[in-house]
């Protein structure tokens, strides 16, 4: 009204949520689709308000806190990355949240965790909304399998890929795992960098059975509170070297995934 009562036009450029917890204690399997009905809704309602033909995404990132609920694992950044992937651009996957500050309860962020969480959505809002360009978050395209070793190939806002263990305390295989439907699958015996775009898994042995799928960030121990210490994390990020307002780095960190190798 403010904005009409001065002839001015007024427009929504984008909804941001940070959301999903709950979800997970639910084990709501259908998450992918709420969130897409949850940003439809939004465009929907705001445009038959503002009368705007501008799009309305929404800018979201994963929970990377669940192992603080007692589970190793999680359906829910699953649901996130696939719902922001099969969206066209309309669900905006800002990130991953494993390597921000955590409060104490290990669920929610601190105040510096928040601090460099929104200005991580800023950044990617500044590229959707003011520049009109597409952003997805650093995730793999393909998983292909030659013998014993697993090359992943990762869409990079900025590259070259980096395995940092300073920022992100280090886990095992830097946060990747392999699995398949035999009784025992091949463990991981190397994980290193494969030019600017692509990580080599090296198995203990070529893998012959069927279901095999290599994952990152995706398990954790029960009970342990969310973060860069302790928390499902991975060591992978890019070298984007947009510094916050307090001289954090912005850098995109991998985000957690569970993809099918081909």
């Amino acid at each position: 009204r403010l904005a009409r009562a001065r002839g001015l036009p007024y427009v929504v450029r984008a909804v941001t949520n940070v959301h999903g917890e709950t979800d997970h204690v639910l084990q709501n399997a259908d998450y992918a689709k709420n969130l897409a009905d949850w940003q439809a809704d939004y465009e929907r309602d705001v445009r038959a308000i503002t009368g705007q033909t501008e799009p309305i995404p929404m800018l979201h990132s994963q929970v990377s806190s669940w192992t603080k609920f007692g589970h190793a694992t999680s359906g829910i950044p699953s649901a996130q990355l696939a719902a922001s992937i099969a969206s066209g651009g309309k669900l905006v996957m800002v990130g991953p949240k494993y390597h921000l500050a955590y409060a104490r309860d290990g669920i929610h962020l601190s105040n510096d965790g928040y601090r460099a969480m929104g200005e991580m959505y800023a950044k990617v809002y500044r590229r959707v909304v003011l520049e009109g360009k597409r952003w997805e978050p650093l995730r793999p395209l393909s998983a292909t399998l030659a013998g014993d070793t697993i090359r992943v190939v990762f869409h990079v806002p900025a590259p070259p890929l980096v395995l940092d263990t300073d920022l992100v305390a280090k886990v095992d295989a830097y946060g990747f795992e392999y699995t398949d439907d035999s009784a025992s699958p091949p463990t991981i015996a190397a994980v290193a960098l494969d030019g600017p775009d692509a990580v080599k898994i090296r198995l203990s042995a070529p893998p012959t059975a069927a279901g095999r799928r290599v994952r990152y960030a995706f398990t954790g121990a029960p009970n342990a509170k969310g973060g860069p210490r302790e928390g499902p994390r991975g060591n992978l990020r890019d070298s984007d070297d947009t510094r916050s307002r307090l001289g954090v780095p912005l850098h995109d960190w991998a985000v957690h995934f569970d993809e099918t190798v081909r």
